[in-house]
């Protein structure tokens, strides 16, 4: 009841018509084929928008309002960020601490704590190790020892999620706490997010919970939750709009919450500063600057530029959700916005919607910049995808084998187990992965490209190349272009 009571003082205290944009929100919705979104405005310490548009799930009448839970992405690595300053604050660690003084199972002896916050120890992603896995966040971190970094630590920005795994992991080192109770007793409950949490699980008592969606083959869907708990200090939290403004004024408040610092503003100054620029950002550049020049990463945040001034932020993307958090701290400004739609142009478009009107700029027509955008983005994607496939597939030694060749189970001590087998005709191939399985359709010689609604759902074509090694053991090499490269072995 005290909880209740808290969240309907703050809804009675907002200042929601203070910025006239709900019908610039609902048409940018349209355009973009988003079902529900929220969205806040903080400026000057002061909340002058919050409102939920739109439905939680398409097909329904359940609106979404600013209690709904959404799946807020990478914008967790903000709170691991800072969970890990806490105890740089409390001098328990250093950010330049090596990472195997706390997990000496760590493949790489020269990496740091801050090298895994701001994406820069040489490893790439590697993201079939924990998508869709069942695999503890302790059996993820064992298989990081059959990895190699593909470039020189401290070299080069190269995101990656699993490295904020590792961070997160070196919390219960130090505390005694899981990554998931010390955010719970050190961020959740001092800033009164009492519906925020760090699992899939923890969404089963709550009813007010918005629905992920697709653009599938041009179609809005609604599709399952992705649980994703096993990597979960890169991207695990549900928050809802009136918990997320409190995390915001924290931020902008520099460590402070209702006169108590939770963590002192010099720490803060350095995870908002550049560690790292990231090399010939063009895609990234259209994406989130639009009128910026620079795009770097501190200590859980993106660092770009608008108009001169500094943006901080983050865009949070799990399968059919996304969100964006972004501040302006030298003009006390942040903005938050959460979707229940994968992938949208919607974030960028509204964001610099909102930057015109707050920083009382000309106003552009942003969701025409932004569809052009996407237009160039998705050629040069094509262009970038059709060069990497034709240089990739059709080297096998094999050649136009029956599909029973290749059944039986492949494995990689990175990735786990890949089978292939038959199905009851006998006249194609099935495979599964992890979670996901489906048909393998023959495209060439020994190359069958996956149908697979679910992986990634759909938004990447990918392939599985049958081939030999040397001294005759037969491989199935998971291939996307952009995205993975991995070989299986026929077990056996």
């Amino acid at each position: 009841m005290k909880k209740i009571i808290i969240a309907c003082l703050f809804l009675f205290c907002l200042n929601v018509d203070a910025l006239p944009i709900d019908a610039q929100i609902l048409q940018a919705m349209e355009e973009w084929k988003v079902p529900g979104c929220a969205i806040a405005v903080i400026k000057d310490g002061k909340v002058v928008h919050a409102s939920g548009y739109g439905v939680r799930k398409t097909g329904s009448k359940d609106a979404v309002d600013t209690r709904t839970l959404f799946a807020i992405g990478s914008c967790t690595k903000a709170f691991t960020a800072t969970a890990i300053a806490m105890l740089v604050d409390e001098k328990k660690i250093s950010w330049d601490d090596r990472v195997i003084k706390y997990l000496p199972q760590f493949p790489l002896s020269e990496i740091t704590l801050r090298d895994l916050l701001c994406h820069r120890s040489g490893f790439e992603s590697h993201e079939l190790i924990w998508y869709g896995t069942s695999l503890s966040r302790d059996e993820i971190l064992l298989r990081l020892k059959y990895v190699s970094p593909t470039y020189t630590p401290r070299s080069r920005l190269c995101y990656n999620n699993l490295m904020y795994l590792v961070a997160g992991q070196i919390i219960p080192q130090v505390t005694h706490k899981s990554w998931d109770d010390f955010l719970r007793d050190r961020i959740f409950i001092p800033l009164s997010m009492f519906e925020t949490s760090t699992s899939l699980k923890s969404l089963e008592v709550f009813s007010n919970v918005a629905s992920p969606h697709a653009l599938i083959n041009g179609e809005l869907k609604v599709i399952p939750w992705r649980n994703i708990d096993p990597i979960g200090p890169a991207g695990s939290i549900n928050s809802n709009l009136l918990e997320m403004i409190q995390w915001v004024q924290f931020q902008l408040a520099s460590g402070k919450i209702k006169k108590k610092t939770l963590l002192s503003s010099t720490l803060f100054e350095e995870m908002q500063s550049p560690q790292i620029t990231l090399d010939n950002p063009t895609t990234w550049q259209r994406l989130y600057m639009p009128r910026g020049d620079t795009l770097s990463y501190g200590l859980g945040w993106w660092i770009s530029n608008d108009r001169g001034l500094k943006v901080v932020e983050h865009l949070g993307a799990v399968d059919g959700m996304s969100s964006l958090v972004t501040m302006i701290p030298e003009k006390d400004l942040g903005i938050i916005l959460l979707t229940n739609c994968e992938k949208t142009y919607l974030l960028f478009s509204l964001k610099q919607t909102l930057f015109d009107i707050l920083l009382e700029d000309t106003q552009e027509d942003w969701n025409g910049y932004y569809k052009r955008v996407k237009q160039k983005i998705k050629e040069e994607d094509e262009t970038k995808f059709h060069q990497l496939v034709n240089a990739r597939l059709g080297h096998g030694i094999l050649r136009y084998p029956e599909p029973i060749s290749f059944v039986g189970i492949y494995e990689s001590p990175i990735y786990g187990s890949l089978s292939c087998t038959l199905n009851q005709d006998g006249n194609k191939l099935l495979f599964k992965f992890a979670s996901f399985e489906g048909e393998l359709s023959h495209l060439q010689a020994e190359t069958y490209e996956l149908q697979c609604q679910q992986f990634p759902l759909n938004q990447y074509k990918c392939y599985i190349i049958f081939t030999q090694t040397v001294d005759g053991k037969k491989v199935a090499t998971f291939f996307s272009p952009g995205f993975i490269d991995a070989p299986f072995i026929l077990k056996g």
